[in-house]
């Protein structure tokens, strides 16, 4: 089973007693808040990917990935394609990765020898 953890500190939290003039939301178009959480999902399956927690990166750079597939279903510029393309299959190489990585210390690497592969 895997960490699931997930998302965090989106939360409005300016300290109590403070009051601060309202704001009006900022206005932004569905496929900028898709895509500005992928690269989220990214640089948090990375942080997790150095801490060690296989599984929480492994859930990250899905969610990323697949956000960036949900992306790819919108009319798009063909260099936009090309370039969402390509952040897709970053994404799904290092779902490879931390497979390998998980597969190398749970599953096939018990008793033998494991060489590191570094890309």
């Amino acid at each position: 089973g895997g960490g699931g953890g997930g998302g965090g500190g989106q939360g409005g939290g300016g300290g109590e007693g403070q009051e601060r003039p309202a704001r009006a939301p900022v206005p932004a178009a569905a496929p900028n808040l898709i895509y500005s959480h992928a690269v989220l999902c990214g640089k948090e399956g990375a942080a997790k990917l150095a801490l060690g927690q296989l599984d929480g990166a492994k859930s990250l750079f899905k969610s990323g990935g697949l956000l960036l597939e949900a992306l790819l279903m919108e009319d798009l510029t063909e260099g936009d394609r090309r370039a969402l393309a390509q952040r897709r299959d970053v994404f799904a190489g290092k779902v490879r990765e931390v497979e390998e990585a998980i597969f190398r210390l749970v599953g096939g690497g018990m008793g033998m020898e494991v060489a590191v592969v570094r890309p």
